[in-house]
C-alpha cells in the first residue's frame, strides 16, 4: 500500500524520514525547500508501522554559495548570512522522534508539521535571565489524528551546549561565576534524551483542549 507524506511549508529543516514495517525499513531525506510539491510517496506493507522523523539543518552553505557577489558588500552579506544561520542552528535543540503509526489506509496522506516546545515559564526565565531551551521536532498526523510518540532523542546536544557556554561568557564580571554553572547545568539537564522523551511523550498525550491551551501560552511567550 502507498502512503503519501506531505511536508508543511512552515518546516525550516531537512528531514530524514524512516518507515519501518514488518518486512522492511526504508529511509528518505527530504528538503522541503527543494521539493516543489513537498510530497513523498512511500510503499509500506500495512497501515501499522514505525515512523521516525529526524530534523537536520538544510544545506544553507550551498544556497549562499550560489549567490553571486561582485563587490565587498555582497561578500560581507554572504559572510554574515553564514554566521547567522550557523548560530541559529545551534540555538535550537533539534529532536528526532519515533511514532507508532496505525489505522492508515492505502492512498492516505500523512501531514508532517513542525513543532516547538519551550521548557520553563517566561517569567521565571526573565527573572533569572535564563537562556531558553527549545525543542524543535516534526510531528505527523492524518485526518486530524495524531500518532503515539514512542521515543524522542537529541541530535545536536553538543553544539547546543557549546552555544550556551559561549553565550554565558558574554556576561563578564562576578555575575559570570554564578550564571555560568546555572545556565550550563540547566542546559545539560534539559537536553538529555531521557528528559526529552519524557517531556514530549507527556505533550503528545495531551487532549486537544489542553494542547491548544499550551500552544497559545507558548505563542504568547514568544511574542513578548
Amino acid at each position: 500500500m502507498k502512503v503519501n507524506f506531505w511536508f508543511s511549508d512552515e518546516i525550516i529543516f531537512r528531514c530524514v524520514l524512516t518507515a519501518k514495517d514488518s518486512q522492511q525499513t526504508q529511509s528518505f531525506t527530504v528538503d522541503p525547500a527543494e521539493e516543489p510539491n513537498r510530497i513523498l510517496e512511500v510503499e509500506v506493507c500495512s497501515g501499522d508501522f514505525i515512523l521516525t522523523l529526524i530534523p537536520t539543518m538544510t544545506d544553507y552553505k550551498s544556497a549562499l554559495d550560489d549567490i553571486e557577489t561582485s563587490d565587498w558588500k555582497g561578500k560581507l552579506a554572504k559572510k554574515l548570512g553564514d554566521v547567522m544561520l550557523s548560530a541559529f542552528d545551534k540555538m535550537l535543540l533539534r529532536v528526532g522522534c519515533k511514532y507508532h503509526v496505525t489505522g492508515i489506509r492505502d492512498g492516505d496522506t500523512v501531514f508532517i508539521g513542525q513543532q516547538g516546545y519551550i521548557l520553563g515559564n517566561l517569567a521565571g526565565m526573565e527573572l533569572l535571565e535564563l537562556i531558553p531551551v527549545i525543542y524543535m521536532f516534526l510531528e505527523p498526523s492524518c485526518n486530524g489524528q495524531r500518532f503515539e510518540l514512542t521515543d524522542a532523542f537529541e541530535t545536536n546536544r553538543k553544539d547546543f551546549i557549546k552555544y550556551i557556554k559561549k553565550y554565558c561568557l558574554i556576561d563578564f564580571g562576578w555575575q559570570l561565576i554564578i550564571t555560568y554553572p546555572i545556565q550550563v547545568g540547566r542546559a545539560k539537564r534539559l537536553t538529555t534524551s531521557k528528559k526529552i522523551s519524557k517531556t514530549l511523550k507527556k505533550f503528545n498525550r495531551l487532549n486537544d483542549a489542553d494542547r491548544e491551551k499550551f500552544l497559545r501560552k507558548q505563542e504568547k511567550m514568544m511574542s513578548r
